[in-house]
């Protein structure tokens, strides 16, 4: 593979931890209700009406946001706390001042989760996404999206995150439970220039390629990208991913850094 570019090009994301969770070694902690800092408010609203003059179709909705991470005993322990999507906006627009200047403590740290799609005729689902989303419009990148927080959330049922990205992939693809064959957690990575998480699974479907497009004309979110990509799995290392990293999304990036990683370490484990 050809990685003089990759080698040159500065990292534009984190590896923060990999391995292989199944669904019960997931463990989510109380969400601790942290609110965006008072102080900002009003700065925060003047952004968010400009962001709404130039895409009515934002939606402010309240998110989990990534307080601690651990692996421990087997396990993925996550701490979470809450934030919103207009002040995750704000805060990649102000990620790298606030880096500069020492005050780490204000970033959203909204926990995104990607899922990495394998079709059961051996390809990788990728999207384009479309110009109406918030976040990087055109580029290539995964599936997936943000964990929703009720207004009420129960301290004795916090979020569950496989449950979370499955309702993505019903939202993107059009695809239910009953479609997956395989599915865990992968690892979490961060973007280099926003600090963003982001917790990353794999999905290996019963579908293939064809029964998916077929969904996913019916998926009630499928406006978010303009195209849906099928890889095969043997072109992804061997050259596709050299070509076209530069074209992903960093979550992107980091999702098909890990699937790599476990592809090596795990995956034989599910065949």
């Amino acid at each position: 593979m050809h990685r003089s570019n990759e080698q040159s090009a500065p990292a534009r994301y984190n590896i923060l931890l990999s391995g292989c969770w199944r669904k019960d070694q997931v463990v989510v902690h109380p969400v601790l209700d942290r609110g965006d800092p008072a102080d900002l408010h009003p700065e925060i609203d003047i952004f968010w009406q400009r962001k709404l003059a130039e895409n009515p179709a934002l939606f402010n909705g309240r998110l989990a946001a990534l307080v601690n991470a651990v692996q421990r005993n087997r396990q993925l322990e996550l701490t979470l706390g809450i934030t919103s999507y207009r002040y995750l906006l704000f805060s990649n627009a102000h990620a790298e001042a606030w880096r500069s200047s020492g005050q780490q403590h204000r970033l959203s740290r909204a926990l995104g989760i990607s899922a990495v799609v394998e079709t059961a005729d051996d390809r990788m689902l990728l999207m384009q996404r479309s110009q109406t989303v918030g976040e990087y419009p055109d580029r290539l990148d995964v599936f997936g999206g943000h964990i929703d927080i009720p207004e009420q959330p129960s301290a004795s049922h916090p979020p569950d995150v496989v449950l979370a990205i499955r309702e993505e992939l019903r939202h993107e693809l059009g695809i239910t439970a009953a479609a997956i064959r395989h599915e865990c957690c992968i690892g979490l990575a961060e973007n280099s220039h926003n600090c963003k998480p982001e917790l990353i699974f794999w999905t290996r479907l019963h579908l293939d390629t064809e029964a998916v497009r077929q969904s996913a004309r019916e998926a009630t979110e499928a406006d978010e990208y303009v195209q849906l990509l099928a890889i095969p799995l043997r072109d992804l290392e061997t050259g596709w991913f050299a070509e076209n990293r530069r074209r992903l999304t960093p979550s992107a990036e980091a999702s098909l850094a890990l699937y790599f990683e476990f592809h090596r370490r795990y995956r034989q484990e599910f065949m």
